[in-house]
């Protein structure tokens, strides 16, 4: 009966542990935001961006810092498409920290890319944050999320504002 019941507990052990190795391995990389990393332009702007951090800087001031509260590697929020929707693009809602030279009076928007893509050893995207005026950002998350759209004029590929420009990773 004992050795029923260790080896029982050792099964019951070896479950558990495959289970945890097999759950570690579920959360790839490719689950990862997919624009991480430093971005420039010759012009002076640049962005920093971590898993949970958005930084923008113009000529290396701090414009506005922001936390990215969730975001896809696989589509744009509001159901909407960029023109070239066979390359890389995406989105991410995000809160913005005061104290900065930047903050809006709502304190959420989204920021897309798109045109993601490496060529000769550089990457470069097209990206732009949802913008109309300093009072008509967002509350909530949920509201940006829904709000900030094309068809709602905070983006656009060519003029201001929304105006997507291009950057390269450092």
């Amino acid at each position: 009966m004992k050795k029923t019941l260790r080896f029982l507990l050792s099964l019951l052990v070896l479950f558990t542990a495959l289970g945890f190795v097999s759950c570690e391995q579920e959360s790839s990389s490719s689950d990862s935001l997919a624009i991480v990393g430093t971005w420039g332009e010759d012009s002076g702007e640049s962005l920093v961006i971590t898993e949970n951090q958005f930084i923008n800087k113009w000529k290396g001031t701090v414009s506005y810092k922001a936390d990215i509260l969730n975001y896809s590697n696989t589509g744009w929020n509001g159901n909407e498409k960029p023109e070239d929707p066979s390359t890389d693009y995406g989105y991410m809602v995000i809160k913005y920290n005061p104290g900065t030279e930047y903050t809006p009076t709502g304190t959420y928007t989204v920021v897309r890319w798109c045109n993601l893509e490496t060529k000769d050893g550089k990457t470069t995207m097209k990206y732009a944050a949802g913008y109309k005026s300093k009072d008509d950002s967002f509350n909530s998350e949920s509201a940006a999320q829904k709000g900030a759209t094309k068809k709602n004029k905070y983006f656009g590929l060519d003029t201001e504002p929304g105006k997507y420009s291009e950057l390269t990773r450092k």
